[in-house]
């Protein structure tokens, strides 16, 4: 997968050997004509930097949209964040046991399989992760970037839930930062609130309602119902689910809505693997295993 690094010209990638790789673009800074497709910062992974590198999991790296990416630690199920501009590990979000409520305190809640990071006005800088076994958990960051090279920030949990009857395969926030979508392998998209207070710094969340696994579902690859894939619109108003039997779903977001069904959008012969919009919100974005991407004029803001 890849995402966006700091500054325009920045690109993360990251591949199935666990390795993150930090790239500047001809243009950045670097002298470059233009003719080169990227050149790498040193052309060194993560793992190369730091015992605590990415782990070989599905999870996708996220990025913060300015100077930090995230992405799935080692196979005890923690979190690590990095600094894009030299990959150094900032802050790590412990494996956790199974706790709310569990019958097994110690039970673990897996590896983490999707993250992303949720826009903070003035507070603690935080990630919403969805794990192996159907639990998300919002996690507040102590990013320590700079002074001991050495030193690593602790992330502590905020709030936690078993959202899912099975494993979480995406989620994503809203922009303004008071929401999140989860998806997951029971078919069910997930809504949550955060109400965040600025000046204790706490944050209180609820799931405001969950979209019901759909029926009849038809695929080449699947026989059961499935969310891969969430996109909230910037303007918080619609969200995009791309879904196993090829489908892209599109949802009301807001808290107040119904959270309607809006469209269902149908051209893809397999599972949707990644939505997206584009930056004015006009043109919605699928891609699939078909092989194919497709652009779907989407309602206008």
């Amino acid at each position: 997968s890849r995402d966006g690094a700091p500054n325009s010209n920045g690109v993360a990638t990251q591949g199935r050997d666990g390795s993150v790789k930090f790239w500047a673009l001809p243009g950045d800074g670097d002298g470059g004509d233009g003719e080169a497709v990227a050149a790498a910062l040193g052309a060194e992974d993560v793992d190369a930097r730091s015992s605590a590198g990415a782990s070989r999991s599905f999870c996708r790296l996220a990025s913060d949209g300015g100077e930090y990416v995230a992405c799935a630690g080692a196979a005890d199920g923690s979190i690590v964040v990095m600094r894009a501009s030299d990959g150094k590990i900032v802050c790590v979000a412990p494996a956790v046991g199974g706790g709310d409520g569990d019958e097994d305190e110690d039970a673990k809640v897996g590896m983490a399989t999707c993250v992303a990071f949720v826009p903070s006005r003035k507070t603690t800088p935080m990630v919403f992760a969805g794990y192996e076994d159907g639990s998300v958990i919002l996690w507040a960051l102590d990013i320590i970037d700079g002074g001991n090279p050495a030193s690593t920030g602790l992330a502590r949990v905020m709030w936690r839930a078993r959202a899912h009857a099975e494993t979480v395969l995406c989620a994503s926030a809203d922009a303004s930062g008071t929401g999140a979508m989860s998806g997951g392998a029971d078919g069910a998209a997930v809504r949550y609130a955060f109400n965040v207070d600025d000046d204790t710094h706490s944050v209180a969340v609820r799931i405001v309602r969950t979209h019901a696994p759909y029926a009849n579902v038809v695929s080449s690859a699947m026989k059961q119902p499935g969310v891969s894939a969430v996109a909230i619109r910037a303007d918080d108003k619609i969200v995009a689910c791309g879904c196993w039997d090829g489908k892209v779903r599109v949802f009301e977001y807001k808290a107040k809505s119904k959270g309607r069904l809006l469209a269902v959008l149908k051209y893809h012969e397999d599972v949707v693997t990644d939505v997206a919009f584009a930056p004015d919100g006009s043109v919605l974005v699928s891609a699939a295993r078909d092989g194919l991407v497709c652009l779907w004029p989407i309602f206008p803001q």
